[in-house]
């Protein structure tokens, strides 16, 4: 299971946001970010099916799958800080625009 609580309930409340994972799937490989984008696709799965609503039983290989992702996460760590930051740079002006509203 995650170490990464705030991983897991990434993928499991936005599954019930319609296109978002396909959303950040193609952002990221647009601008080149392969690694990053096949270590997101492993938390993408069918969270919001509702067999799993009442009891969450989800597949065990999920759980694993999860697991990977923090691994890559922990080994990334400072290019995802350096990654995240020069985004926010590149993006300032549209950022500080929705503190204007």
């Amino acid at each position: 299971m995650s170490f990464r609580c705030g991983v897991w309930q990434y993928y499991e409340s936005g599954a019930f946001e319609k296109g978002k994972f396909e959303r950040v799937l193609s952002f990221l490989k647009t601008n080149g970010e392969e690694k990053m984008a096949d270590a997101y696709a492993f938390g993408i799965r069918d969270y919001a099916n509702e067999k799993y609503q009442k009891n969450y039983d989800y597949p065990e290989e999920w759980f694993d799958e999860t697991e990977r992702i923090d691994e890559w996460i922990s080994n990334n760590e400072g290019y995802i800080y350096k990654w995240m930051y020069d985004l926010i740079l590149e993006y300032k002006s549209e950022i500080l625009m929705f503190g204007d509203n």
